[in-house]
């Protein structure tokens, strides 16, 4: 990857203007004047950061669709942009479709009337499905997008880390390696999606934090103490998604101490901590 690529996504991840809340309601206008994206439309897509921004409509039957949560809550229904005849996948609904390879993080509104919407939260596009709809008495096809947050799709408990952490007889760091960009070139099918991020996710992260030998690749030093299984005790920071749950480069992400990981993500010299030891990776 370029330079200039990954120091202006770090910019744009450390620079955003509103620091957007689950749960939290902000006038839709305000959004657009702070990171601009286009207002009339659901799905909003800003020139000056990696985000796209969705507009769900769940009051929308009247419509001919409904945006919304299954009976768990784990799988987002959102009804792609196109007004008038079929939807096909360009503009917005393509940019849902290609977040991941464009490296785009995807952010979920709910209209609440008014010019208010409210924030559900960082999603990930699943999977698709063409149903027939009625819209002012004409029949078209629409496009129904799954949607499923950001934590569906995380290794975050502690004990897998530590499997991940410690490497199997036979896995070389080389092998590591391979296995780690092999996956990271997956080519990403419209379907089971998920499936093969979380294979990714274990691929890349089991290489990253076995790369160091048990030092922090930020400052250096030694991991502050051992895990359970004796493996050096380091966290898998990605310089570009806040809860370091997508890994899509292993360039891109750092075993790092639990110090220095808070560090680059809540310090006060976060962007430039993250240019100073990520350029080393490169």
């Amino acid at each position: 990857m370029k330079k200039d690529n990954w120091q202006n996504r770090i910019r744009n991840h450390y620079e955003k203007p509103i620091i957007l809340i689950p749960g939290k309601t902000y006038i839709r206008k305000s959004l657009h004047e702070a990171y601009g994206g286009q207002s009339q439309y659901g799905i909003s897509t800003p020139r000056r950061y990696n985000s796209i921004f969705i507009f769900a409509m769940p009051g929308g039957k009247k419509h001919g669709y409904h945006d919304g949560w299954n009976q768990n809550k784990t799988l987002y229904s959102y009804t792609g942009e196109g007004q008038i005849g079929d939807m096909v996948f360009l503009k917005g609904n393509k940019a849902i479709l290609n977040h991941i390879e464009d490296k785009k993080d995807l952010y979920l509104f709910e209209d609440e009337g008014g010019g208010r919407v409210r924030f559900i939260g960082q999603m990930v596009y699943q999977n698709y499905s063409i149903k027939d709809a009625d819209s002012k008495g004409q029949k078209r096809k629409t496009i129904i997008f799954q949607l499923v947050p950001i934590e569906t799709i995380a290794y975050t408990i502690s004990e897998e880390d530590e499997l991940l952490s410690k490497s199997e007889p036979g896995e070389t760091l080389s092998l590591l390696r391979t296995e780690a960009f092999l996956a990271a070139k997956t080519k990403m099918s419209t379907r089971n999606r998920t499936a093969i991020m979380k294979n990714r996710n274990q691929k890349i992260k089991k290489y990253v934090l076995n790369r160091p030998n048990g030092k922090c690749e930020a400052c250096n030093k030694e991991a502050p103490f051992l895990r359970r299984n004796g493996i050096p005790y380091l966290e898998a920071h990605h310089i570009h998604q806040v809860k370091d749950m997508i890994f899509e480069d292993p360039l891109l992400v750092a075993a790092v101490c639990p110090n220095c990981h808070k560090r680059a993500h809540y310090g006060k010299d976060a962007k430039e901590f993250n240019d100073g030891f990520v350029a080393k990776l490169i």
